[in-house]
C-alpha cells in the first residue's frame, strides 16, 4: 500500500508542477482577441476573407466555442475587427489560434497567413493540432481597424478550442509549447514509457514463462502505443484519413477489452458470461466503425453508440473491482480503483466534448489510459513477485498453504483448529529390496521421479501435501482450503486411483531400465475430525494434521494390499454414490481399540 500512495503522490506532484509552469510561463504583453467574433455558416464557394464584408448581421460569439453541434460536413467563417496599439510596434509578432475542428484557412486584412489540414477530396483533419501563425511585417495597421477572418471546414461538429491573441513571437511560442505539452507531449512521453514497460514485461515473461500475464501486458502496451501515436502523429503518408480514424477507434476498443482481461486476471476473477459480453461489444464496435466512410464518418450518428458501448465496458470493469473487494482482494482492488476512476473521469470529459455537450478543451483520455496501464503494471509486479516467491516456497510447503499465506488468509503463528479432513497415506512396497540393488544416485533419481509424479497428481486434485517420509506420502483434503466433506473425499479417492494408474506406467518404465524388483504403492484413506494448523517451535513451524483419525489412515495404508486402495467406512459413506468399492470386512489395527470396517476401491 505504501508503494501505491507514493506512486499517486508523485503523479499529483507532477501535475501540479506542470500546471504552475503552464500558468506562469507565457505572461508577456498580449492583445486578447477572444471576444466579439462574428460567425456565419457558408458554402464552399463563399469567400469572406476580404476587408469590405458586411458582418453586422452575423451571429456574435466568444471563443472558445462549440460553433455547431450538427455532425455533418460544414463550412463556417469567423471574423473579428480589432485595433492594433502602438505598444507592439517594432516587435516580431505571432497570432495564437488554438485547436480548430478540423481544417482552417486564416487571413489578416485579406492576406492569407496560414492553413492547416486538407479539405475534400483529399480530406485530412488536424483537429488536435494547436495552431499559431507568424505575422508578416507590415500586415498590421497600427491604431487602425484590422480584420481577422478564419474559414473553418469540418466533417462533423465544428469547434474552436482556444483563446486567440497576438503577442511577440517568444511569448506565443512558449504558450503554444505548454498547450502542446499538455495535450500531446505528455501522452507521447507516456507512450514511450509504455513501450519501455512493454520491453521489460516481455523480458520478464521470457525469463519466467509460467506466468503469462506479462506477455499479454506487452501486447497491450504495443497496441495502446500504436493507438496513441497514430492519433498524435497523424501525417501518415498514403493512408486515407477516414481509414486512419476508424483504425484508431477500433484499437481503442481493443485496448479497453485487453484492460478488462488484465483486470480479471490480476484480481483472480471468473466471469464467463461477462467475458462473452465484452467480446461481443468489441465485435459490435468493429462493425460500427469499419462501415464508416468520408461521407458518413464515425463522428456522426455512430459516435453515440460507440461511447455507449465503450462506457458499458467500463461498467463491467467496475463490476470486476467491486467483486474483488467482496472477495477480500483489497490491496490490488484499491490500487486499481484509483486509476480506474481517473480513467472514467478523463474519458467522460472527452466523450462530452465529442458529443458537443461541454465546451472544447484538451483531450485527456490518453493520459487516463496510460495511468491505468502503469498502475496495472505496478500490481502485476507485485503479483509476479508473489508467484515467483510462491513457486520457491511450494518446493518446501504445501501449495494450498503457500497460496493462503500470500493472499493473507493464513498467518504464520500458533494457529490450529478442529476440522473434518480426508487423510491419505501411501508408501512403496518392495522399496527396501530395491534399495539393496541400486546405487545411491540411481535410487535418488527413481525416488524423485516417483514423488514428482505423485505431487503433480496431488496438486491437480487440490490436495495439501503434508510431508514426504522417505518413500511415504501424507496428504489431506479440507484445509487450509475447504469445500465440503463429500467433495474432499471424492477428490482424495480419485487422486489415489490416478496415482495407482500412473504407478503402473512407472513400473513398466523402471523394469525396462533394468530395475528387477517391481515397486507397488499401498494407499490408506480415512475421513474424520483432526487438529490441523501450525505446530512446532517459535523458530520453526510445520503445517500438519494430528489426531486419532490421522493415525487410522496410516494404519489402513499399512495393512493395504500392494497396488490397492483401502478406505474406512466414514470415507466410503461419502463416495459410495460416485466410486465403486468392495467391502473387505472388519480389521483390527495397532493403536485402535475397536474393529474397523474397511472397503477396497475398485480400480477397474
Amino acid at each position: 500500500m505504501n508503494y501505491s500512495i507514493r506512486f499517486k503522490a508523485i503523479i499529483i506532484s507532477i501535475i501540479l508542477i506542470l500546471a504552475a509552469f503552464t500558468r506562469c510561463s507565457a505572461e508577456g504583453n498580449r492583445l486578447d482577441l477572444s471576444t466579439d467574433w462574428k460567425v456565419k455558416k457558408s458554402s464552399e464557394t463563399d469567400n469572406y476573407s476580404k476587408l469590405n464584408i458586411d458582418d453586422l448581421k452575423w451571429e456574435s460569439i466568444d471563443l472558445p466555442k462549440i460553433i455547431s453541434n450538427e455532425r455533418k460536413r460544414s463550412i463556417f467563417w469567423l471574423r473579428k475587427t480589432f485595433v492594433m496599439p502602438d505598444d507592439f510596434k517594432g516587435k516580431t509578432l505571432a497570432l495564437n489560434i488554438g485547436k480548430i475542428w478540423e481544417v482552417d484557412e486564416t487571413y489578416i486584412n485579406g492576406v492569407r497567413i496560414g492553413a492547416n489540414g486538407k479539405w475534400f477530396p483529399d480530406f485530412f483533419s488536424l483537429w488536435n493540432y494547436h495552431r499559431y501563425y507568424l505575422l508578416p511585417e507590415n500586415i498590421l495597421k497600427y491604431n487602425e481597424q484590422n480584420t481577422i477572418a478564419i474559414k473553418i471546414m469540418t466533417n462533423h461538429s465544428a469547434m474552436f478550442e482556444g483563446s486567440p491573441f497576438i503577442s511577440d513571437t517568444e511569448t506565443v511560442r512558449i504558450y503554444v509549447f505548454w498547450k502542446r505539452f499538455l495535450s500531446e507531449y505528455i501522452a507521447i512521453s507516456l507512450t514511450v514509457l509504455s513501450l519501455f514497460l512493454c520491453i521489460i514485461s516481455l523480458v520478464q515473461y521470457l525469463s519466467y514463462r509460467k506466468y503469462r500475464l506479462p506477455l499479454f501486458y506487452s501486447i497491450t502496451a504495443l497496441v495502446m502505443s500504436i493507438t496513441v501515436i497514430q492519433w498524435y502523429l497523424p501525417t501518415l503518408n498514403g493512408l486515407n484519413y477516414t481509414v486512419k480514424d476508424n483504425i484508431y477507434y477500433i484499437l481503442l476498443a481493443a485496448v479497453s477489452t485487453m484492460f478488462y482481461f488484465m483486470f480479471i486476471s490480476l484480481l483472480e476473477l471468473r466471469f464467463r458470461v461477462l467475458n462473452y459480453i465484452i467480446l461481443l461489444m468489441l465485435f459490435a464496435v468493429i462493425i460500427l466503425t469499419a462501415t464508416a466512410d468520408e461521407n458518413n464518418p464515425i463522428q456522426g450518428w455512430r459516435m453515440d453508440y460507440y461511447f455507449i458501448i465503450v462506457y458499458s465496458m467500463t461498467i463491467i470493469w467496475a463490476i470486476a473491482i467491486i467483486k474483488a473487494f467482496i472477495n477480500g482482494k483489497t490491496r490490488d482492488a484499491t490500487i486499481l480503483s484509483g486509476s480506474f476512476l481517473i480513467l472514467v473521469a478523463t474519458t467522460l470529459h472527452d466523450a462530452l466534448m465529442m458529443l458537443s455537450i461541454i465546451e472544447p478543451g484538451t483531450f485527456i483520455a490518453p493520459i487516463g489510459y496510460h495511468l491505468l496501464f502503469i498502475t496495472i503494471g505496478v500490481v502485476m509486479a507485485f503479483k509476479t513477485s508473489e508467484i515467483m516467491r510462491g513457486d520457491e516456497l511450494k518446493r518446501y510447503l504445501p501449495q494450498q498453504l503457500v497460496n493462503s499465506i500470500l493472499k493473507g488468509r493464513h498467518h504464520v503463528t500458533y494457529e490450529n483448529e478442529r476440522r473434518k479432513l480426508t487423510i491419505f497415506f501411501s508408501d512403496l512396497q518392495g522399496f527396501t529390496e530395491t534399495t539393496d540393488n541400486l546405487e545411491a544416485e540411481e535410487l535418488t533419481r527413481m525416488l524423485n521421479e516417483y514423488l514428482t509424479e505423485m505431487t503433480v497428481i496431488a496438486n491437480r486434485y487440490g490436495g495439501t501435501i503434508d510431508k514426504f517420509i522417505g518413500d511415504a506420502i501424507m496428504i489431506f483434503f479440507g484445509a487450509p482450503d475447504r469445500t465440503d466433506d463429500k467433495d474432499h473425499a471424492i477428490r482424495c479417492v480419485r487422486m489415489a486411483m490416478e496415482m495407482q494408474t500412473r504407478m503402473k506406467i512407472l513400473q513398466n518404465k523402471w523394469f525396462d531400465e533394468g530395475i528387477e524388483y517391481p515397486l507397488s504403492v499401498r494407499i490408506g484413506i480415512n475421513t474424520g475430525l483432526a487438529m490441523v494448523g501450525n505446530f512446532g517451535a517459535e523458530e520453526r513451524l510445520s503445517y500438519t494434521a494430528i489426531g486419532g483419525q490421522v493415525n487410522l489412515a496410516s494404519r489402513l495404508e499399512g495393512v493395504c494390499e500392494a497396488g490397492g486402495i483401502l478406505i474406512s467406512h466414514s470415507t466410503y459413506a461419502l463416495i459410495k454414490d460416485e466410486i465403486q468399492c468392495e467391502q473387505k470386512g472388519k480389521i483390527t489395527v495397532k493403536g485402535i481399540h475397536r474393529e474397523i470396517l474397511t472397503y477396497s476401491v475398485m480400480l477397474s
